[in-house]
């Protein structure tokens, strides 16, 4: 049983993977096989096509719609390839090369690999990221149906939020609001897919009367007027949570204004020149 299902989730991460190619995934794999092969014959050796490995994500100053930027990628990483396997086999003959020519690091080059460093590890930490909510869907208490409705729901928000686009990683900020939306979008995609069996439940144990804390649950309040909300607080562009949003922001100085109540759940706002819908989640009282 544990192997089926950890089959099942290679097979849905290949998926996501393979549906999601991009201009500079396609250059990527032309330049890595074509990289290869050209080592190979200089070599005076015969060339045997390898399957190329998953592009990686574009570094700082590539962009993932530009096919050239993925094929002068994968060229150089397809004959370093070549020469990985060459030496590992003791078939290569040794390669002389030049001693590199001394280069005078202005503070621009510096600044450009900081930005980059900044990158690598922020792409890394929403890598991380996602595979801790994946595992945590996983071992939900629910159904195996309903685990599969919110993974469901998951890759609609990674496809539409993360999956070729231009992410600006290098800022620690824009990260950050990654993280949060990634996270509060998949507690509102739980319960929702727990709302039914929730409201039932509900009925059969409430009391006749109840009381209304405000202060607990956010969605039992409305809210008008310029309204204060936390860090780094999601705009969307339409409101709902994990139904193939898009994040088109962030609130600026952490402060709103309400245009409209839209349900219990969502407002449409302003903050600054963005106009789009929020969670009242995201408020503070």
């Amino acid at each position: 049983m544990k192997k089926s299902f950890l089959l099942f989730i290679i097979f849905i991460n290949i998926s996501n993977l393979i549906l999601s190619q991009s201009r500079y995934d396609n250059g990527y794999s032309a330049g890595y096989l074509k990289g290869f092969c050209y080592k190979a014959n200089y070599n005076g050796k015969t060339c045997i096509e390898p399957i190329p490995p998953l592009a990686p994500l574009p570094k700082l100053n590539e962009n993932n719609d530009n096919y050239t930027d993925g094929y002068n990628r994968g060229y150089v990483e397809g004959i370093n390839a070549y020469d990985n396997q060459s030496t590992n086999l003791n078939s290569q003959k040794p390669y002389e090369y030049k001693d590199p020519s001394k280069v005078d690091l202005s503070p621009i080059f510096e600044a450009q690999s900081i930005l980059q460093s900044r990158y690598d590890n922020n792409v890394q930490r929403v890598q991380q990221e996602i595979n801790s909510i994946i595992y945590e869907i996983n071992n939900l208490d629910l159904t195996q149906d309903q685990k599969n409705e919110v993974l469901k729901k998951f890759k609609e928000i990674l496809a539409n939020n993360v999956n070729g686009k231009n992410i600006n990683y290098s800022n620690l900020n824009h990260t950050n609001s990654l993280l949060n939306y990634l996270n509060s979008s998949m507690e509102i995609i739980i319960q929702n897919v727990k709302e039914p069996k929730q409201k039932i439940a509900k009925k059969e144990t409430e009391p006749t009367t109840k009381i209304e804390d405000t202060h607990i649950n956010p969605f039992l309040k409305t809210y008008s007027g310029t309204q204060a909300v936390v860090t780094m607080a999601p705009i969307l562009d339409r409101p709902n949570m994990g139904e193939n949003e898009i994040h088109i922001g962030v609130a600026e100085n952490n402060t709103i204004i309400i245009l409209e109540k839209i349900n219990d759940k969502f407002y449409k706002i302003k903050s600054g020149e963005i106009t789009g819908y929020m969670c009242a989640v995201w408020f503070k009282n």
